[in-house]
């Protein structure tokens, strides 16, 4: 199930038309809504919201993580090329 569900948010979330400089833009702003919508769970939300807004941030971090890969490898596929 967990390897479903990774394959499923792979496909959803790929980049092959943002520029790098614009993911590079949307790998920071994904972290900043996530640490966002974790300071909002903890101190608007305190009961069993909080849970859900969790689950919300672990979303926007692993946006950032689908980014900052798809960087990485455009990098190296431009350091192979040169």
């Amino acid at each position: 199930m967990p390897n479903a569900v990774h394959a499923w948010f792979g496909k959803a979330a790929r980049f092959p038309k943002q520029s790098t400089s614009d993911l590079r833009w949307l790998k920071n702003a994904y972290v900043i809504f996530g640490i966002g919508t974790l300071l909002l769970s903890l101190i608007w939300f305190p009961g069993w919201q909080t849970a859900a807004w969790v689950v919300v941030t672990i979303g926007w971090f692993y946006q950032s993580a689908l980014a900052r890969k798809e960087i990485r490898r455009r990098e190296a596929e431009t350091a192979l090329s040169d």
